[in-house]
């Protein structure tokens, strides 16, 4: 399939995403925590408290802690910070 490649902005970080004939971008699984404190609306220090308070779950990516798509979907459904 011959795919080409499309620079996008999101929050301060440049992203490629590669498109496939059907011209859909493919949307990032994963986010840095800059990238989800943007997402949310919220700053950096309140994802890192949130993390802390194990209300968001993060993985790792060699040095770098990474939150899910699904993640950001789940707190979000689950109405946002518990306490």
């Amino acid at each position: 399939m011959p795919t080409t490649a499309k620079k996008t902005s999101m929050a301060k970080t440049c992203v490629t995403r590669t498109t496939t004939n059907s011209d859909r971008p493919l949307e990032p699984l994963a986010f840095s925590v800059a990238d989800s404190a943007t997402l949310l609306g919220i700053g950096k220090r309140k994802v890192w408290e949130l993390i802390e308070a194990k209300q968001i779950a993060v993985f790792r990516a060699g040095r770098r802690k990474m939150v899910s798509r699904e993640e950001l979907m789940n707190f979000i459904a689950r109405g946002g910070s518990q306490g």
